[in-house]
């Protein structure tokens, strides 16, 4: 029951950007009255998304764009693929004559 309270408030929060705000700067008004367990209400204030979406079991992956750091797992995606520069395969070449 508690999981679902955290969807509908998560739900509401991604609806609503003056909520949305409000909840950034006071978590514990806005959580107050719902049925959240201390665990539930601490990931919420930290706004840990991978530890959000894993207590809810991944089914916030559409409503978890609340918070703004949105960007930080885009980081993690884009720093892959830079690995590879051009310059490895003519590493052996650069003994040139």
């Amino acid at each position: 029951m508690s999981q679902q309270a955290m969807i509908d408030l998560l739900t509401h929060l991604s609806n609503d950007h003056q909520e949305s705000q409000e909840f950034k700067q006071d978590p514990d008004r806005a959580m107050a009255g719902l049925d959240l367990t201390g665990q539930e209400r601490e990931l919420l204030r930290s706004g840990n998304r991978e530890g959000i979406q894993q207590h809810l079991g991944g089914t916030t992956l559409g409503i978890l764009g609340v918070d703004d750091e949105d960007d930080d797992s885009d980081d993690d995606n884009g720093s892959g693929g830079d690995g590879g520069n051009g310059n490895g395969g003519d590493d052996g070449d650069d003994g040139g004559e």
